[in-house]
């Protein structure tokens, strides 16, 4: 990089392409662009939003997973149908994305991510008044359909607002508010199993809404936009 321009960019003003070497070094000033002082500096309110969400959802989907067989037992479902339950609810997730893939362009990144988020909240307030054992499978088939729906979602739109040059630094920072929510859902949850399944149910939903409101501050809606155009490079 030269006076803000590239040397490539100098070099079709010359009119003549420019040489390999030259795209290298132009390669090479994108990279060195993109410290985490530069993202944290320039893209602070999106990560921070970003690490709320994906720490809400890891936290949701595999301490609810891996909870899920012991507060069916508790509830009084035998081993065995818990864990066939359990399947049940599981097989949401290939639907949930492949509701996923027509939902993103039809209604929009934020559109989807945020209506699942709310509709996982509303799906694990009804699975704690469940009663009957068709309900308890319907209720939580749902409410994992609509937390993978929001988590992959909010996935796909977190990866499109950060400029070419600096994604994988902003992607990987805000992935690392998902692997300590996975690393303390599990002790929290089991915490609060201790105190009955309402605890449990309403901590989740408690996390859903947050995310709900923090998908909307990572970003604008990115649908039907080049990545250029939603995040230009820092390079």
């Amino acid at each position: 990089m030269a006076g803000g321009r590239s040397i490539s960019s100098n070099a079709w003003a010359l009119g003549r392409p420019p040489s390999a070497d030259e795209f290298v070094t132009d390669a090479g000033g994108y990279i060195r662009s993109d410290p985490m002082g530069v993202v944290f500096r320039r893209y602070r309110k999106r990560i921070i939003a970003a690490m709320i969400c994906f720490f809400a959802f890891f936290g949701a989907a595999l301490g609810l997973g891996g909870w899920l067989p012991n507060i069916l037992a508790d509830r009084g479902f035998t081993i065995t149908k818990s864990l066939t339950f359990t399947f049940g609810m599981q097989l949401s997730f290939p639907l949930s994305s492949l509701f996923m893939m027509y939902s993103l362009e039809r209604f929009g990144r934020i559109r989807t991510s945020v209506t699942a988020f709310v509709l996982a909240v509303v799906m694990s307030i009804t699975f704690f008044y469940s009663r009957s054992d068709m309900m308890v499978l319907v209720v939580g088939f749902w409410m994992n359909f609509f937390i993978q729906l929001a988590g992959n979602s909010m996935q796909i739109f977190t990866s499109e607002v950060f400029p070419t040059n600096a994604r994988a630094s902003g992607f990987g920072l805000a992935q690392s508010g998902g692997r300590v929510g996975a690393a303390v859902s599990f002790p929290v949850i089991g915490l609060l199993s201790t105190f009955g399944l309402g605890y449990v149910m309403t901590g989740i939903a408690v996390m859903m809404a947050i995310a709900a409101v923090a998908v909307t501050q990572i970003g604008t809606e990115t649908r039907g936009r080049s990545l250029d155009e939603i995040a230009p490079p820092t390079g």
